[in-house]
This record gives structure tokens, C-alpha cells and sequence, in this order.
């Protein structure tokens, strides 16, 4: 268990100083990244995670 654990953590902790590294030498795609993309992406996958929940239940009650 520990060693998941640290392996996690090593992974974590060289994600970071990849996107600090990213962040230093492209700062206005990583702007772009961080102010455009996610934000999209977030609306995206509620859009699919709420359809996912929604759309078989509207199926079994009749309402398509």
C-alpha cells in the first residue's frame, strides 16, 4: 500500500514541475489552457454526465 502510494505521489509531484515547466515557457498557451479550455471542457463533461444520467431514465418513463 505505501508503495502505491508513494508511486502516486511521485507522479503527482513530477506533473507539477512538467506543468510549471509548461507554464514558464508558454505562458499564453497556458493561459489559453487555463481561461478557455478547461472552462469548456467543464461544461462539456456535465453536459455528458448529466445526459448520461438523464437520457435513460427519459427513455424508461416514455419521454422519447
Amino acid at each position: 500500500m505505501t508503495a502505491i502510494l508513494q508511486s502516486i505521489h511521485k507522479f503527482e509531484f513530477s506533473f507539477y514541475h512538467i506543468l510549471q515547466w509548461f507554464g514558464d515557457h508558454h505562458p499564453y498557451i497556458s493561459f489559453a489552457a487555463a481561461f478557455i479550455v478547461l472552462p469548456v471542457a467543464m461544461v462539456g463533461m456535465v453536459f455528458l454526465g448529466t445526459t448520461a444520467i438523464v437520457l435513460p431514465i427519459a427513455w424508461f418513463f416514455g419521454y422519447m
